[in-house]
């Protein structure tokens, strides 16, 4: 899979600095906290809120970090397979991005209907289709557009459809983005090699559409033990 290591190191480069600024949030919180601590004239109650927010800071910090060895540790290359809920790695996705997204005011909304089946698949390959997915959305949008992950059961199985509207303009009026047939083939190979589909489409009503389908024999309604 070299054309997915290239693509997904790409697409990373495209949002490190908003990955970084992510990361410097929760930093910044414990460093402020540690020295409100060092003065030693807080209150306990005080002092029990600015634990709880380190706390929270650090558990914001392991959570991309460990969601960054997911897309990127050779983990996500193994064939291990595991019980995944879509809507779960799409929140994940949203999380690596979400500065990226709020400084071009880009919004990145998740809708599931119903009760969501779990699939089984590799989860750093599938957060890496995801990941590469609003990637690809990404590049065709505009400030105030609306990106839209939307599961959707059909016939026993599942579709993830994504779409990007534009806000004041056509997205499919804007010039494809370099190196845009590798992402789509990267994609396609990752959700091949899981047995899904993704599919792509860009109609004259100015939206950009990804599906990825999910078929029945992938998918379980009650994770096993």
């Amino acid at each position: 899979m070299e054309n997915v290591k290239i693509v997904k190191y790409k697409a990373f480069n495209e949002i490190a600095s908003s990955v970084v600024h992510e990361m410097k949030n929760p930093l910044s919180a414990i460093t402020l906290g540690l020295e409100y601590i060092q003065l030693g004239s807080a209150e306990a109650k005080a002092k029990a809120d600015v634990f709880s927010n380190i706390s929270t800071a650090v558990g914001r910090l392991n959570e991309m970090l460990e969601n960054l060895r997911l897309i990127f540790s050779d983990e996500s290359e193994s064939g291990k397979r595991t019980p995944l809920k879509i809507s779960e790695i799409l929140g994940k996705t949203k999380g690596l991005m979400n500065y990226y997204l709020t400084k071009n005011h880009i919004h990145f909304e998740i809708n599931a209907d119903g009760d969501e089946p779990w699939i089984i698949g590799n989860e750093g390959q599938l957060m890496t289709i995801f990941f590469l997915a609003a990637a690809w959305l990404i590049r065709r949008a505009e400030s105030g557009s609306s990106m839209v992950f939307q599961l959707a059961p059909e016939n026993g199985s599942i579709k993830v459809m994504a779409v990007s509207q534009g806000g004041s303009g056509s997205l499919s009026a804007k010039p494809r983005p370099a190196g845009d047939k590798q992402t789509t083939e990267a994609l396609k190979e990752l959700a091949s090699a899981n047995g899904w589909q993704a599919t792509f489409a860009e109609p004259d009503d100015g939206k950009a559409e990804l599906t990825i389908s999910f078929p029945a024999g992938k998918l379980m309604h009650q994770k096993r033990g």
